[in-house]
């Protein structure tokens, strides 16, 4: 179960490390080889670490956050769904972390949309 939920996760993240350790994990537990199905899990904790050191980076840059915020509040009709996993790309930033600051953003009323999954779906500007 916890393979398949790492799978799961590198699909959100777009990692294809951590969805080869899922199935490293699956494969070699199944034919009984579970001491080198460790190293899926290993291959999961590397990958891992480099996503929350690529997130704080980027979560302590505030200019970065504004430019990310900004782009999503920028003039966009009402409807218009954006991609949070490419953004996240774009910036740099893991998707598992700009989701909820999304949804925070959302809260709060610093954007006028909704998500929905990885997607942000523009309510549209009116000013």
């Amino acid at each position: 179960m916890l393979a398949i939920a790492f799978w799961h996760f590198g699909e959100l993240n777009r990692s294809n490390l951590i969805r080869l350790g899922a199935v490293l994990q699956i494969l070699l537990n199944v034919i009984f080889l579970s001491f080198i199905g460790d190293i899926g899990l290993i291959l999961i904790g590397l990958q891992l670490y480099f996503l929350a050191s690529k997130g704080r980076e980027t979560l302590s840059s505030p200019t970065t956050l504004m430019v990310i915020k900004n782009e999503l509040l920028r003039g966009k009709p009402s409807g218009t769904v954006v991609d949070l996993r490419k953004t996240a790309e774009t910036y740099g930033l893991p998707p598992y972390l700009l989701i909820p600051l999304v949804k925070q953003w959302i809260t709060v009323g610093e954007l006028k949309g909704m998500l929905d999954g990885h997607k942000y779906v523009s309510y549209g500007t009116d000013m």
